[in-house]
Formats: C-alpha cells, structure tokens, sequence
C-alpha cells in the first residue's frame, strides 16, 4: 500500500495539469512548535503542485494564522444548536439495547422522553460548566461523548415512571470525562475478553 500511495504522490506531483487528489492534513495544533514552520512550508510546496486542493483542519486559536501564511480563506463548521444536539442525542440513544419498542406510537413517546433527558442533561452541563451558550456540548464529539458517559442514566430515567432525569447534582469535567473513560475502558476489557 505505501508503494501505491507513493506512486500516486508522485505522479500527481509531476503532472502538468491539475489532477482529482485532494491532500488532507488534520490536526494542525497537534504539530510539534519546532516543526510548524516545515509544515506550512510543505503546504505552501503543495499548493504550487498538480494537487488539485490541499485540505488542511486545525483548531480555531490558528485560523488566522494559517489563513496570512497560506494566503487561503478558511472555512468553520457551525456547532450543533441546542436543538441539534438534542436529535444527536435521541438517535444515539435510541438503538441501545434497552429501546426495543415496535409500535409508531410508542416509539414516539420513547423519543420524546429520551429528548427531555437530553434537554435536562444538556441543561445540567450548559450551567455546572458555566457554559450558558453551550458552546461545549456544541462541538460534535462532546456531544457524543456525553451521550457515551451517561448512557446507563439515560436507562435508569428510560425504564423508571419519572418525568424528568435524576442528574448528579453538578457536572463537572473531571466527572464528565471520568465516565467517557470508564465506559471506554469496559468496552475495551469485553472485546479484549471475547476476542480471546
């Protein structure tokens, strides 16, 4: 495969036309500072190349600096809205195991309860963060990550009679990337178990 994607490079760097390959470097921020200038070299080299469009993603504290140096306008994903994270969290708690209803109308009821557990959760970190324009749970894999770390209170609200979710008082990070990592590792342990 490296030969491959090494002849691929080379070809559509030596072309005289413009040729359909797409360069992707994601995670500019993750770049060690002693090698952020050779990157943004290299970048520049390829925009001077056949390559069609180099795409590059990084975070938004070095938009602009990449936008002066590269000389390309940028462009920025929009964070879900509150209501997007809502659906976000009703579709990925909806197929868990415990959700097995048939029936159109029940399944519709289940929706709407799973919605008001994602509202109050979503509500509960937005204020126990201080995070008031829920900026935090706007970015899609926060946003996962909370629907992956509360998944068995989300259960326990699903199965029980009550009409609004029981929340740990106050969330915060430590606890909110506490149980990500928890229920990362249990995963990880059973698959290790049953690969065996």
């Amino acid at each position: 495969m490296r030969s491959f994607c090494a002849t691929l490079y080379n070809q559509s760097c030596e072309q005289k036309q413009k040729v359909r390959v797409i360069e992707m470097l994601h995670g500019f921020e993750e770049i060690s500072p002693f090698y952020k200038e050779t990157v943004i070299d290299l970048l520049q080299t390829l925009r001077q190349t056949a390559v069609e469009q180099p795409c590059f993603t990084t975070r938004p504290y070095l938009v602009n600096e990449l936008e002066d140096k590269l000389q390309q306008l940028s462009y920025t994903l929009e964070p879900f809205s509150e209501e997007d994270q809502i659906e976000f969290l009703t579709k990925f708690w909806i197929p868990n195991v415990w959700f097995n209803e048939t029936e159109e109308e029940v399944k519709e009821m289940v929706k709407n309860k799973l919605a008001v557990c994602a509202e109050h959760l979503i509500k509960k970190l937005a204020v126990s963060l201080r995070d008031i324009e829920e900026n935090f749970t706007g970015i899609p894999l926060q946003t996962c990550m909370l629907a992956e770390g509360f998944d068995k209170d989300v259960e326990i609200f699903y199965e029980s009679t009550d009409s609004t979710p029981k929340l740990p008082f106050k969330l915060d990070l430590i606890e909110f990337y506490g149980r990500f990592i928890e229920k990362n590792m249990t995963t990880l342990r059973r698959n290790s178990y049953m690969s065996r």
